[in-house]
């Protein structure tokens, strides 16, 4: 989606192997909205359940040249806070509730 001078990407579900796709909707975007409800060691269950890992979003995000990475689509077992630590180690941001972007 653009708006004006700015580019928004959203992925909500999508495999770590659809990787190219990716690439193409998000290249150059301010802001890639990723679902990865997973991390790289759950990688067999993200599959399983259609799902993507947030190491493999952000290297996603990092070849395509995107801004800033927000991942959503948190597992629900998982607590805030791990989501949080999760997000910070690869660079990226945790949606959260009411959470509004600005371009």
């Amino acid at each position: 989606m653009r708006a004006g001078d700015s580019t928004f990407a959203y992925v909500p579900d999508a495999l770590d192997a659809n990787d190219e796709a990716i690439l193409e909707l998000a290249a150059d975007a301010d802001v890639l909205i990723r679902g990865a409800p997973f991390v790289l060691d759950e990688s067999e269950r993200a599959a399983a359940f259609g799902h993507g890992t947030a190491e493999v979003a952000a290297a996603i995000a990092k070849r395509a040249r995107v801004r800033r990475l927000v991942l959503t689509h948190h597992a629900p077992a998982r607590s805030n806070a791990a989501v949080y630590d999760i997000a910070k180690r690869v660079g990226a941001t945790a949606a959260t509730e009411g959470m509004m972007l600005v371009l």
